[in-house]
């Protein structure tokens, strides 16, 4: 992560007997989205497909000495977490018909949301130091929370970088309750280093066989060490 989209190939799978109508639409918000990142769409290929598929190969251009990777957390980073959390949980009630119109609208916001206002604000930070100050991303897919913060406390031992601990407020996230556009919010000291879309309070050391992973409030406590 780090880089600036300059050109991309789309790619798209639909079924043969699907309405060309909805694959406009899918066309469209996706050359919407690329047209906002200042990407420009050279082209693309598509196939039949009983499942729809749809996404970009994009190449760009980074400096490869602020490569944001998803590992490498260190010890008193700041931590931030920059959408509302709940995007897997209302997308699978919607598999169900049971997402309120209200949740839908508010993850629906969010997941058509570039992240490009959060990578501005970080390259400006990062640019700021000497040396790179942003020292992992992420984002918070497929494994949920907590396996992305496994992965960032994992540390990188090729590197000299040690595994580190998260501990998780989780009355400090920002969760869907009602459409709204997604914010950054900074919990940790000012003067912290890292930027990462977890928030957190400033991880401790230990060893690189057992990073942990603790949510706690003032009335419940769940460790989950990974």
């Amino acid at each position: 992560m780090g880089g600036r989209p300059i050109s991309s190939l789309s790619i798209v799978g639909f079924p043969e007997k699907g309405d060309p109508a909805l694959l406009e639409q899918i066309i469209r918000g996706g050359l919407a989205k690329m047209n906002e990142a200042s990407c420009s769409v050279i082209g693309g290929h598509s196939i039949r497909n009983e499942d729809m598929l749809f996404g970009y190969a994009v190449t760009g251009l980074i400096n490869p000495q602020r490569v944001w990777r998803n590992v490498g957390a260190r010890e008193g980073d700041a931590l931030l977490f920059t959408k509302p959390l709940g995007t897997g949980v209302i997308t699978t009630a919607l598999k169900k018909d049971r997402a309120t119109e209200q949740s839908l609208a508010a993850a629906v916001s969010a997941m058509t949301t570039l992240n490009v206002a959060a990578a501005a604000a970080l390259q400006e930070i990062d640019e700021k130091s000497s040396a790179p100050s942003v020292h992992a991303v992420t984002d918070v897919t497929g494994f949920s929370l907590l396996g992305h913060a496994r992965e960032m406390a994992l540390g990188d031992p090729p590197h000299g970088i040690p595994a580190v601990s998260f501990e998780i407020d989780h009355s400090a996230f920002d969760y869907f309750r009602a459409p709204s556009k997604p914010r950054v919010k900074v919990i940790s000291p000012a003067d912290s280093r890292t930027i990462a879309p977890l928030w957190a309070t400033a991880p401790c050391s230990r060893p690189a066989s057992l990073p942990s992973i603790r949510i706690c409030s003032s009335t419940r406590k769940l460790r989950a060490d990974c």
